[in-house]
């Protein structure tokens, strides 16, 4: 297994790079990115080359994108979670 670490920084010229780079090596599944909106880019070249991604975004709106698998909680269920830690304890405002 090789790993190729590739930081997708935070701006639209990073992730341009960062998928520049990704063209140029051979990938076979692709961990990352963070963000919502260079999730969307790459998973799009992703999808294109039937690579399978795992996404740490949170982003719902990702969900059902061919290849593309999120791992994170989705808002809700955080929600859910602190409402249920607060019940048990307890907590009323």
């Amino acid at each position: 297994i090789n790993v190729i670490a590739i930081d997708t920084g935070s701006s639209l010229n990073s992730i341009n790079r960062a998928l520049s780079r990704l063209k140029a090596e051979k990938v076979d599944i692709i961990f990352g990115p963070v963000f919502p909106e260079q999730a969307a880019v790459i998973q799009k070249y992703a999808e294109s080359k039937e690579i399978i991604m795992l996404t740490f975004s949170n982003d719902i709106s990702l969900v059902g994108e061919r290849g593309l698998y999120l791992l994170d909680f989705m808002p809700n269920q955080q929600v859910e979670r602190l409402l249920s830690y607060a019940v048990k304890h307890g907590y009323d405002n």
